[in-house]
């Protein structure tokens, strides 16, 4: 006999990111109108940044601009976890866009029509182009169309948005969400379920943030058409502010820069007090009457409970064994933080039919059988970046027939 080694990793509760993040990679290209879904998420003590700038001229609306800039400030002592860009306009797609000087290629392009007119959108990495501080940004390079069929409706538009997520100390512990798609609403609304973590306790005092990419919003056509009128709703709360008033939400304003984007809307807002603890989603709805806005994107940080991110490990010394003969697998758990896993994280190994229990023990941990699984429970905490001790499990091939074996395992924590 051949026996198989299997290394099998389980995130507790946090499954859904693993396969979103498969689907992206899947997804990777260029493909039609895509509902927001959920792209990345990141834990820890977390906070992001949102800015960017319109690439149509504000006096001009059939007219484009050649680049546009806008600054991001990152505390200091911060350290940079991911960012992102985003761009869209009127016309075919576009996959290729300078950021202060250098080529961005987009990971993933999405396409919308309208009517026989074309919008797209355009996603890339740029983790690697970002300083950890404050800088300006420029980018250059986003092809609009300005031709007749999209300015005589007035459906030209041009914009971007660079998105940034850093670590700090005085941050609490966060989850921050990023969905995103390319979708958009006319005398319609679209309502999102955010979900992938669980409110901690005083949701107030340590607050969030829900932010929203769009697109091609104006202000002076926000009427009601369908019986359906412009708003940002979070939880069933408008969320407005200065610059953004009730009934005028999408306006080409952008609070994250307090200053007028033409057709960008880069908005984000505190959501703490519309926060219960213990929620594991909440719901936004964005609608709009006669104006035609495109969404791209909605990000959510949310002050959340401990945190763990466990992986399994299970091998073996052995490569050929003979039938009848034992085979010993080391198993350990290790933890990627961001926070200590308390006392209770359960490995289970199911028993397959080439394989019956002998034995399994490890320092710290207990472990019981039955006809199916061997179950073991570590009754220590684990820290962040820290590896458990091992299992030491000894199974037997008496009895069976097979010509190969394979052991599987499988880890829950306690935290999310």
């Amino acid at each position: 006999m051949h026996p198989k080694t299997t290394v099998f990793s389980k995130r507790f509760r946090c499954l859904a990111v693993l396969l979103m993040s498969l689907f992206t990679l899947v997804m990777s290209g260029t493909a039609n109108a895509q509902d927001i879904r959920l792209y990345k998420s990141y834990a820890g003590n977390l906070e992001f940044k949102l800015n960017g700038n319109s690439l149509r001229s504000a006096t001009n609306e059939c007219q484009a601009l050649t680049q546009s800039s806008a600054s991001v400030t990152i505390p200091s002592g911060s350290n940079l976890k991911a960012a992102y860009l985003y761009w869209s306009g009127s016309g075919q797609q576009d996959t290729n866009v300078t950021l202060n000087g250098s080529q961005v290629n987009a990971n993933i392009t999405y396409n919308l029509t309208v009517d026989n007119r074309n919008y797209f959108s355009s996603r890339a990495d740029v983790t690697s182009r970002i300083s950890a501080n404050s800088a300006i940004y420029t980018v250059s390079g986003v092809t609009i169309d300005t031709s007749q069929p999209y300015c005589d409706v007035a459906g030209v538009y041009g914009g971007w948005a660079l998105l940034t997520i850093y670590e700090n100390p005085s941050e609490p512990l966060r989850v921050i969400n990023i969905f995103d798609g390319f979708r958009d609403y006319y005398g319609s609304s679209i309502t999102l379920t955010p979900n992938n973590f669980i409110v901690s306790d005083n949701p107030s005092l340590t607050q969030g943030q829900h932010a929203h990419i769009t697109w091609e919003g104006d202000a002076g056509n926000s009427q009601s058409l369908n019986n359906i009128s412009e708003a940002l709703t979070f939880n069933g709360s408008n969320l407005t502010g200065t610059g953004n008033p009730a009934g005028n939400q999408f306006n080409s304003y952008s609070n994250t820069s307090s200053s007028s984007t033409s057709g960008v809307d880069l908005d984000t807002y505190q959501i703490g007090s519309y926060l219960q603890p213990g929620q594991t989603s909440v719901s936004t709805t964005y609608s709009s009457g006669q104006d035609r806005v495109f969404l791209t994107a909605e990000i959510i940080s949310i002050p959340n409970e401990a945190v763990s991110d466990l992986s399994i490990d299970i091998s073996t010394f052995e490569t050929t064994v003979s039938r009848g003969s034992d085979i010993t697998y080391s198993v350990s758990v290790s933890n990627q933080g961001p926070s200590d896993e308390p006392a209770g994280t359960v490995v289970t190994i199911p028993l397959g039919t080439e394989t019956n229990f002998v034995s399994a023990s490890g320092t710290n941990w207990n472990c019981n059988a039955n006809a199916s699984d061997v179950i073991c429970t570590y009754n220590t905490s684990l820290g962040r970046n820290n590896t458990s001790s091992s299992i030491s499990l000894l199974l037997s091939t008496t009895g069976s027939t097979e010509a190969t074996a394979s052991t599987t395992a499988t880890v829950e924590g306690v935290n999310f």
